[in-house]
């Protein structure tokens, strides 16, 4: 039999819980109370504390719109700065807009993703180094696509981000390699397939509950 003591501190838990409060804070639960009922109380919180009191939606959100706000902030200085030494006249300010918000999107989201799938920060710098740089440099930022051989130019059209680049490059010199329409039509469907194995991780919970 449990002592008195040990009742009453079994009582707290499930009358902290009655309201679903999404943060509870316990005095030294599980002190006076047996190793094997100790056990199982220190496993029920550790649980409590792996969920965060967010929805999985919103945890998504707030991350990417974090990410978005702070990629568009750096491009806008870096717009800023350089408008002093070049004449920036965008041809198509919309076109601009769409691919600069769509691409900080996609970009926010992959670092959502390494930032789960990583396990330490040399894996996160290795995603950098060997996935998002080699797609970047690979699409087209310094060259047309139309310069490559043939069967490059068909691997180029693989990469979601060449759409971003060259819908960026036509709303600010009205030059692409591909219609404007159909890169943002692409980057849109990258965008929407990567958010949706984000979202996929998180409501799994996929490395977040180990």
């Amino acid at each position: 039999m449990r002592s008195a003591t040990a009742r009453c501190r079994l009582g707290v838990v499930p009358q902290a819980m009655v309201h679903r409060p999404p943060v509870i804070v316990l005095d030294e639960p599980t002190a006076g109370v047996d190793v094997e009922l100790r056990q199982g109380l220190w496993q029920f919180i550790r649980r409590l504390n792996l969920l965060p009191p967010i929805s999985y939606l919103e945890f998504f959100a707030a991350y990417v719109l974090a990410s978005m706000v702070r990629g568009l902030a750096v491009g806008g200085g870096v717009l800023a700065a350089t408008a002093w030494f070049v004449d920036l006249s965008p041809i198509a300010p919309f076109w601009v807009l769409a691919f600069a918000v769509l691409g900080s999107a996609i970009l926010g989201t992959l670092g959502l993703v390494a930032g789960i799938w990583a396990d330490k920060f040399d894996q996160i710098a290795a995603f950098q180094n060997f996935v998002i740089l080699p797609l970047t440099f690979l699409s087209g930022v310094f060259y047309s696509i139309r310069s490559l051989p043939e069967r490059w130019q068909a691997a180029s059209h693989l990469n979601p981000l060449f759409y971003m680049i060259d819908g960026f490059r036509y709303g600010f010199f009205g030059a692409s390699d591909t219609a404007p329409r159909a890169s943002l039509a692409v980057v849109g469907v990258s965008f929407v397939l990567l958010a949706a194995l984000r979202l996929q991780m998180l409501r799994t919970g996929y490395k977040l509950r180990q």
